[in-house]
């Protein structure tokens, strides 16, 4: 058992043992004892209560900032995953634009080909009925001046031997003039027959004409066919400027659907890097290497079709150098 003085016990304090204490002085020693203990008493209970409490306060702040800690996690893996999803959207978008702009190209490249060959084919063409026309014409003209020329010769020949003998009977009927006799009547009919033969000779020469004008009709419908032709020659251009056209709107879609599809590619690589931008504020996590990585082959997959671009256009100009080169040819 433990010593008697080890043993803490409360005794109230009654006063000393000496009988000469009055009542009075008993009671308010008992109350003034019972003050203290109360008050020693009341300030352990205050003292549990505010550790109580703020052991509470700092339970629910903890549980709170888990809370918070918690939703911001999953945000940021919301983020993250709606980051990658629009990367690949990005990918994909860039994937068709290129796949969009090498087709147009091939197209713009296929058709020009296509109107090049064309247009060959149709300066071919003409040129062989050109050199046919010219051929055609150069024989028709030919013919027609040897004969002219022959049919000169001939009339030039006999008009000379009517001269001859008209001139050989003037001087016939100047040497007979004094009498008539039956040789100067036979003079004066050989002279009517030579007169008839003249007549004749002025039908030839009539009938001369008339083939001179066959030939220049002849002429005539070939100029006419030489027109034609150069007419068909003029629409050929026509059509060939009407197509150079179509192609250089062609041009203008493609490098508008192109400058369309850069456009929206920047703008979401802007909206892509403004929310990165906002998670890393607001989570302050260090800079993910893969999506680091992937936005900087976006952007170089954006320039290379700013480039390939630009390579379309210089070819679609050089394309177009070399028809308006066939057409001064054409002309």
């Amino acid at each position: 058992m433990p010593e008697r003085d080890e043993l803490k016990v409360d005794v109230p304090y009654f006063g000393s043992a000496n009988q000469d204490d009055t009542e009075n002085n008993i009671v308010e020693k008992q109350q003034e004892l019972a003050r203290k203990q109360f008050a020693e008493r009341g300030n352990s209970g205050w003292l549990h209560s505010i550790v109580t409490l703020a052991l509470l306060v700092a339970v629910g702040s903890m549980g709170y900032i888990g809370y918070d800690f918690q939703q911001d996690q999953e945000q940021r893996q919301l983020m993250a995953a709606a980051t990658e999803s629009r990367i690949a959207d990005l990918e994909q978008l860039l994937a068709d634009s290129q796949a969009q702009a090498k087709k147009s190209g091939q197209t713009l490249q296929q058709r020009l080909n296509e109107q090049k060959q064309l247009v060959s084919q149709q300066k071919q063409l003409m040129d062989t009925q050109y050199n046919e026309y010219q051929k055609k014409f150069a024989q028709l003209i030919e013919g027609a001046n040897e004969q002219q020329q022959q049919q000169l010769v001939a009339f030039n020949s006999e008009i000379g031997k009517v001269e001859l003998k008209i001139k050989q009977a003037q001087e016939d009927a100047q040497e007979e003039m004094g009498f008539m006799t039956s040789q100067q009547k036979t003079a004066l009919s050989g002279l009517e027959e030579r007169l008839t033969e003249i007549a004749d000779l002025r039908t030839s020469l009539t009938n001369l004409e008339i083939n001179q004008s066959k030939a220049d009709g002849v002429r005539q419908e070939l100029a006419a066919d030489l027109q034609g032709l150069a007419t068909e020659i003029t629409n050929s251009s026509k059509k060939l400027a009407a197509d150079v056209v179509e192609v250089k709107k062609d041009t203008a879609a493609v490098d508008s659907s192109l400058e369309q599809y850069r456009s929206n590619v920047n703008k979401s690589v802007k909206s892509l890097a403004n929310k990165v931008a906002v998670l890393a504020k607001k989570a302050a996590p260090k800079p993910d290497a893969a999506l680091t990585s992937r936005l900087a082959k976006t952007e170089q997959a954006i320039r290379a079709i700013d480039g390939s671009r630009a390579q379309v256009n210089k070819e679609i100009q050089r394309l177009k150098s070399r028809v308006n080169k066939i057409q001064l040819q054409l002309q």
